[in-house]
């Protein structure tokens, strides 16, 4: 059995700095190496601000407002802006031990489970997610305002790299080519980026292999680096079946904006936000022009 950790002024001083930072039960748990009950006891022993004890919530994110309802903004000395991944680390699931990781888009009430409109109309919808943060560079606009970090369910998983995510997602692509050989279509990524030059070369050498493979979505990779690069370069190969805009660039095409209000879009603001009805499966504008978006934040 391995020795007790004893609470000393220096424990004790991580905890409040953890505390007063917004860090969750669960990360100061981890980073302290005691348990959530004990985490309480001695924060109140402290005299610390209460919190949700049975949700464990932060103190540190703030509810900002937006036009339909809330997203959480991290102060900038929230450990996972520091440490560059989610603040809900429960969700985040190795490949291997995922029951699947290309998810039909039905389950988001964003995608649609089928395209209703555009050249893709009649492709089923899929959707990838990873870790946001731990795959995106720290230039991404929205570093702290993620919406991720208001995707804390448990029916979220963000998949990372075990060393197997290639070999079961190219298993999974085959199925779906097989499944589906006039075509489908997935979102990369519901959280995430690209996050190595190897891996956007995987995605293109699943664009040669399966003609049925269609990809659409949104990357913070600047053209200038070498991931964004190889994105652009993907894109320009398959300029009919890769439909990816850049996030926080001003171009009139392939881009994409995050904004607070409709007066402060200078592209199409996304027809999926401005009608309750609708979904990327009932809008298609992602996979069927090249005009910039902008997106309302949440």
């Amino acid at each position: 059995m391995g020795r007790k950790r004893t609470w000393d002024d220096a424990r004790y001083e991580k905890l409040r700095g953890l505390w007063t930072s917004g860090a969750s039960a669960d990360e100061m748990a981890d980073a302290l190496g005691s348990s959530r009950g004990a985490i309480y006891q001695r924060a109140k022993k402290l005299g610390l601000p209460a919190r949700n004890q049975r949700r464990g919530r932060p103190a540190g994110p703030r509810r900002v407002g937006k036009p339909d309802g809330a997203r959480v903004s991290l102060d900038p000395w929230h450990p996972a802006l520091a440490a560059g991944r989610t603040i809900h680390g429960r969700t985040v699931t190795p490949a291997a031990r995922a029951k699947r990781l290309l998810k039909s888009g039905k389950w988001s009430s964003k995608i649609g489970d089928v395209a209703m409109k555009g050249k893709w109309k009649g492709f089923p919808l899929l959707t990838l997610t990873l870790e946001e943060r731990a795959t995106c560079p720290r230039t991404c606009l929205e570093w702290d305002t993620c919406y991720g970090n208001n995707l804390g369910h448990t029916t979220i998983e963000r998949i990372f790299d075990d060393g197997f995510l290639e070999l079961i997602l190219h298993a999974e692509i085959a199925r779906k080519a097989a499944q589906h050989p006039d075509g489908f279509a997935v979102r990369l990524h519901v959280l995430g980026d690209f996050y190595s030059v190897r891996y956007v070369e995987f995605w293109r050498e699943m664009m040669r292999e399966f003609d049925a493979l269609h990809v659409f979505g949104f990357t913070a990779r600047q053209p200038g680096d070498d991931i964004g690069r190889a994105v652009l370069e993907m894109m320009e190969e398959f300029d009919d079946r890769a439909m990816m805009r850049v996030s926080g660039a001003a171009f009139p095409q392939l881009c994409s904006e995050v904004v607070d209000s409709i007066d402060q879009a200078r592209f199409i603001v996304c027809p999926a936000q401005r009608k309750a009805d609708h979904d990327c499966a009932r809008c298609g504008l992602c996979w069927t022009s090249d005009h910039s978006i902008s997106f309302l934040r949440h």
